[in-house]
């Protein structure tokens, strides 16, 4: 119990915290709360992952209760929990990193959105991860889904209400707090890329029955998942992202705690160090591929030459944030 609740409690006192820090101002302070607001956000996706995996509480309706909090502090509440949970155990399921909206089709058929968005993308800015939450709050009014234009209009309204209060207290702050969840979503697409090269679906319902295709088994799915560790030397360092890229790991025991997922790592993925890909190693191929991997596919590339390293292109829109 310990490590979860330091865990979440940082993740929510350490938020506002940040907040109040960028609204002080001054150089070091904001830049203090700056990494604050970064690395809580991203904690607090790791935390809903780990909700919906139900690994930190005994009852399902506690994890629900947690999940849903998360979402609202990271920005992904208009989605809802339960959605975006059904989402991410098809991906543990049926072996596929799941969409709803094809936004591969949606540029093609827009030539200047495309061509803005691959401007954006070539600067780092996670224009397709916005177009995907822009989608999702769009949803529900052109599906006709009341309870979900409910929790969308619930959602911009407590937003908007605390924008307008943080820009009459401080535009810089609000412009800072800005920056720092653009960051976080980079950081998040950082770490999701490098896990999987399995292949991108469609699945409009989420709703559907679990099930993976014949092809798509136990061995498949252990080839086609990485470890995308901070630090090999250091493995502590893991921490500071709550121990999710010791990913083989978490897919070979899902319903395991993530503060034992090293342990579980040391235990029965020892034999696969071709698997476990640190970060540094990775920083150079998110870059090099940062646009191929939008219409490509999340492939590993062979050495262009005897002795030299593979790399590796990477997923996106496979966030846990976006349906």
């Amino acid at each position: 119990m310990l490590p979860n609740v330091i865990a979440i409690g940082y993740t929510f006192v350490g938020h506002a915290a940040g907040v109040v820090l960028l609204v002080v101002g001054g150089g070091a302070v904001s830049s203090i709360g700056f990494v604050l607001v970064v690395h809580t956000v991203l904690l607090s996706g790791y935390l809903m992952h780990e909700a919906m995996h139900e690994t930190l509480f005994r009852s399902p309706s506690a994890h629900a209760r947690l999940g849903t909090a998360l979402s609202w502090l990271n920005g992904s509440g208009y989605a809802g929990f339960r959605a975006l949970a059904r989402k991410h155990l098809h991906h543990h399921y049926d072996r596929i990193d799941p969409i709803s909206f094809d936004y591969r089709g949606f540029l093609h058929e827009r030539p200047q959105i495309r061509a803005v968005v691959m401007a954006l993308e070539w600067a780092h800015v996670p224009a397709v991860e916005l177009l995907l939450r822009v989608e999702g709050m769009a949803r529900p009014f052109q599906k006709g889904d009341r309870e979900g234009r409910a929790r969308v209009l619930r959602w911009l309204a407590v937003r908007s209400a605390a924008t307008a209060l943080l820009a009459f207290v401080s535009l810089p702050a609000l412009a800072l707090l800005a920056a720092a969840r653009l960051v976080a979503i980079v950081m998040f697409r950082f770490f999701d890329a490098f896990h999987h090269t399995f292949d991108m679906e469609v699945l409009p319902d989420y709703g559907a029955s679990f099930g993976p295709s014949a092809e798509r088994t136990r061995e498949y799915e252990d080839g086609h998942t990485y470890s995308n560790l901070v630090s090999t030397r250091w493995p502590r360092s893991n921490l500071l992202v709550l121990n999710f890229p010791y990913h083989n790991a978490h897919h070979l025991r899902p319903g395991v705690a993530w503060h034992r997922l090293p342990d579980i790592d040391r235990r029965l993925c020892a034999d696969r160090p071709a698997r476990e890909l640190p970060v540094a190693r990775l920083l150079a191929d998110f870059h090099r591929f940062r646009l191929e991997r939008i219409f490509g596919t999340q492939a590993v590339v062979p050495p262009a030459k005897p002795g030299g390293r593979e790399r590796f292109v990477g997923a996106v829109a496979v966030s846990l944030l976006t349906l």
